[in-house]
């Protein structure tokens, strides 16, 4: 699997905003305003997953947004939800495959049993169980 994309909007000296990846390089896009930077980049990271960092005029880092996998994960985690290992498979051969979100979401209505999993009930006197998730 690839590691998330980061991607930069910085000021250039002439008052444009860049939008380019981690590796410097040339910018990938040029915007007139900070918020149509973000938008674009924004755009990229959901679709995509990745780290967003902003940085405003004076250089200072102004914002950061991160969103994928991985921080897809850790949110599950805190909810108590797990993906079955078929679910883990379909997502791989996602990777694999290098579908687009919406061909993903086409496949995984094609057989919704990919993504059920458990999710763990809060601790009560009786303590927890493992109930079947909700797809």
């Amino acid at each position: 699997m690839a590691a998330p994309k980061t991607i930069h909007i910085t000021q250039n000296g002439s008052g444009l905003w860049l939008v380019r990846g981690a590796g410097g390089g040339r910018a990938g896009k040029v915007f007139s305003t900070q918020a149509e930077a973000e938008r674009a980049a924004q755009a990229v990271v959901r679709d995509t997953g990745g780290h967003l960092h902003v940085r405003g005029a004076d250089g200072q880092a102004r914002k950061s947004f991160t969103l994928g996998r991985a921080a897809i994960a850790k949110l599950n985690a805190v909810e108590g939800v797990s993906l079955t290992p078929a679910g883990r498979s379909a997502f791989k051969s996602f990777d694999r495959a290098d579908l687009t979100p919406d061909e993903r979401r086409v496949a995984l209505r094609k057989a919704p049993e990919k993504l059920a999993g458990t999710v763990k009930a809060k601790k009560r006197a009786g303590g927890a169980r493992a109930v079947p998730a909700k797809v």
